[in-house]
Protein backbone atom coordinates (compact mmCIF):
# COMPACT_ATOMS: atom_id res chain seq x y z
CA UNK A 1 0.00 0.00 0.00
CA UNK A 2 2.42 1.94 0.40
CA UNK A 3 4.06 2.15 -2.22
CA UNK A 4 0.78 3.15 -4.30
CA UNK A 5 0.74 5.95 -2.36
CA UNK A 6 4.38 6.70 -3.17
CA UNK A 7 3.84 5.97 -6.91
CA UNK A 8 0.50 8.72 -7.34
CA UNK A 9 2.32 11.36 -5.05
CA UNK A 10 4.69 11.41 -7.67
CA UNK A 11 2.09 10.85 -11.22
CA UNK A 12 0.56 14.14 -9.48
CA UNK A 13 3.54 15.92 -9.26
CA UNK A 14 4.35 15.24 -12.78
CA UNK A 15 0.90 15.62 -14.03
CA UNK A 16 0.81 19.37 -12.78
CA UNK A 17 4.34 19.84 -13.99
CA UNK A 18 3.53 18.89 -17.87
CA UNK A 19 0.08 20.59 -17.20
CA UNK A 20 1.56 24.16 -15.95
CA UNK A 21 4.98 24.02 -16.24
CA UNK A 22 7.01 23.03 -18.72
CA UNK A 23 5.43 20.24 -20.58
CA UNK A 24 3.25 23.22 -21.98
CA UNK A 25 5.65 24.33 -24.36
CA UNK A 26 5.95 21.04 -25.51
CA UNK A 27 2.18 21.09 -26.58
CA UNK A 28 2.65 24.69 -28.33
CA UNK A 29 1.13 26.65 -25.64
CA UNK A 30 2.55 29.15 -23.76
CA UNK A 31 1.81 29.59 -19.76
CA UNK A 32 -1.40 31.34 -20.01
CA UNK A 33 -2.52 28.29 -21.86
CA UNK A 34 -2.73 30.14 -25.04
CA UNK A 35 -1.92 29.20 -28.27
CA UNK A 36 1.26 30.02 -29.67
CA UNK A 37 1.54 31.56 -33.28
CA UNK A 38 2.80 29.02 -35.63
CA UNK A 39 5.95 29.82 -37.29
CA UNK A 40 4.45 28.71 -40.68
CA UNK A 41 2.63 32.34 -41.12
CA UNK A 42 5.00 33.48 -44.63
CA UNK A 43 7.02 35.69 -42.87
CA UNK A 44 10.96 34.81 -42.65
CA UNK A 45 11.84 36.13 -39.27
CA UNK A 46 10.22 38.20 -37.23
CA UNK A 47 9.34 37.88 -33.42
CA UNK A 48 6.44 36.83 -31.65
CA UNK A 49 5.28 37.26 -27.82
CA UNK A 50 9.52 37.79 -27.12
CA UNK A 51 10.13 34.82 -28.97
CA UNK A 52 12.58 35.06 -32.07
CA UNK A 53 12.17 32.77 -34.82
CA UNK A 54 13.32 32.60 -38.53
CA UNK A 55 12.54 30.58 -41.64
CA UNK A 56 13.71 29.50 -44.71
CA UNK A 57 12.93 31.41 -47.78
CA UNK A 58 10.86 29.54 -50.37
CA UNK A 59 13.46 29.88 -52.94
CA UNK A 60 17.36 30.63 -52.93
CA UNK A 61 20.12 30.33 -55.73
CA UNK A 62 22.59 27.49 -55.26
CA UNK A 63 26.03 28.99 -55.27
CA UNK A 64 27.54 26.09 -56.91
CA UNK A 65 25.62 25.27 -59.78
CA UNK A 66 23.85 29.02 -60.14
CA UNK A 67 20.05 27.20 -59.94
CA UNK A 68 17.14 28.17 -58.77
CA UNK A 69 16.25 25.69 -56.04
CA UNK A 70 13.04 25.61 -53.43
CA UNK A 71 14.51 25.61 -50.31
CA UNK A 72 11.78 22.91 -48.74
CA UNK A 73 13.68 19.64 -50.48
CA UNK A 74 17.00 21.28 -50.74
CA UNK A 75 20.29 20.56 -49.10
CA UNK A 76 21.54 22.55 -46.39
CA UNK A 77 24.91 23.86 -45.05
CA UNK A 78 25.76 26.72 -42.74
CA UNK A 79 29.16 28.40 -43.17
CA UNK A 80 30.26 32.13 -41.30
CA UNK A 81 26.54 31.77 -39.86
CA UNK A 82 24.95 31.73 -43.15
CA UNK A 83 22.67 29.17 -44.45
CA UNK A 84 23.25 27.90 -47.92
CA UNK A 85 20.84 25.43 -50.00
CA UNK A 86 21.90 23.04 -52.97
CA UNK A 87 20.29 21.10 -55.90
CA UNK A 88 22.21 18.05 -54.90
CA UNK A 89 24.43 16.56 -51.96
CA UNK A 90 27.13 17.13 -54.74
CA UNK A 91 26.61 20.55 -55.10
CA UNK A 92 26.62 20.93 -51.23
CA UNK A 93 29.81 18.76 -50.90
CA UNK A 94 31.82 20.76 -53.40
CA UNK A 95 30.60 24.23 -51.67
CA UNK A 96 32.38 22.71 -48.01
CA UNK A 97 35.52 21.44 -49.69
CA UNK A 98 36.16 25.27 -51.07
CA UNK A 99 33.56 27.58 -49.77
CA UNK A 100 35.25 30.49 -50.70
CA UNK A 101 35.25 30.24 -53.93
CA UNK A 102 31.72 30.17 -54.94
CA UNK A 103 30.95 33.12 -52.40
CA UNK A 104 33.77 35.39 -53.54
CA UNK A 105 32.66 38.14 -56.12
CA UNK A 106 32.96 37.87 -59.88
CA UNK A 107 36.14 40.16 -59.85
CA UNK A 108 38.09 38.17 -56.90
CA UNK A 109 37.58 34.94 -59.10
CA UNK A 110 38.68 36.98 -62.07
CA UNK A 111 42.14 38.23 -60.67
CA UNK A 112 42.31 34.82 -58.69
CA UNK A 113 42.29 33.04 -61.72
CA UNK A 114 44.93 35.44 -63.57
CA UNK A 115 46.97 35.19 -60.13
CA UNK A 116 47.34 31.21 -60.73
CA UNK A 117 47.55 30.70 -64.52
CA UNK A 118 50.27 28.53 -65.24
CA UNK A 119 52.29 29.69 -68.62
Amino acid sequence: MESLLYFLFWAVIFYFMMAKGCGVRAKGRNRDGKQQPSQTSGQTSGQTNGELYWQPPLKDLDPVCRKNIFTQNAKSSVYQGQVYYFCSRECREVFEAAPGIYLAEPKALATADKEHAHV
